[in-house]
């Protein structure tokens, strides 16, 4: 299935265009949710698919006829939509491999494509395994940057102590300074006294 900017939907079977019809168009946002199998808000029996998913790849431009017939005659195990997906953005189907799964999905790898390498079935283990230590990692780093935070407030904290400290310090030293000039005046008032009562 291909659609365009201006809302051309094309439908292909086996790589041959089956028909078009006028459809809305609308922008994919990023941090959007999608789900393969169910519905978006959950697992739910009604909506279980029962069937098999393989190289689902959703591009970011509208793939030419003759670049859908390639990738319909390319067969099973080919990596013409990984290659395709070089040349311009796209979801691809190891992303797919890599995220959690719910429910009964099972894993199949046809027999024709095992020793097929680079295969984007046989990386599926190993895009989950990195996908599970990248999430462990992101955790991790949420952790040390909580701790980060709560460091720099207590830092902000005591420079605001360290600042009500220093003010009240030149405070004191303000007042400390009027006090020694009014003991200046006073011994030289003393010391004037002293020197009358002598004559």
């Amino acid at each position: 299935m291909s659609w365009t900017v201006d809302g051309k939907l094309r439908v292909y079977i086996n790589g041959k265009e089956m028909g078009s019809k006028p459809a809305s168009s609308a922008t994919i946002h990023p941090g959007g949710i999608m789900a393969l199998g169910n519905s978006v808000s959950g697992m739910n029996k009604l909506y279980n698919f029962g069937g098999e998913l393989t190289k689902l790849y959703i591009y970011a431009k509208e793939l030419t006829a003759g670049e859908i017939q390639t990738l319909a005659q390319s067969g099973l195990c080919s990596n013409a939509e990984r290659d395709l997906s070089l040349t311009t953005h796209a979801i691809t189907w190891r992303y797919f491999l890599s995220r959690k799964r719910y429910g009964q999905v099972a894993e199949f790898i046809p027999s024709s494509c095992e020793s097929y390498v680079p295969s984007d079935i046989n990386c599926a283990e190993e895009l989950r395994q990195k996908s599970e230590q990248l999430e462990r990692i992101q955790a991790e780093l949420a952790e040390e940057t909580k701790e980060l935070n709560d460091t720099k407030n207590e830092l902000k904290d005591l420079r605001e102590k360290v600042e009500i400290q220093g003010e009240e310090l030149r405070k004191v030293r303000r007042k400390l300074r009027m006090c020694r000039r009014r003991c200046d005046r006073l011994r030289c008032f003393d010391h004037t006294t002293y020197e009358d009562s002598d004559y």
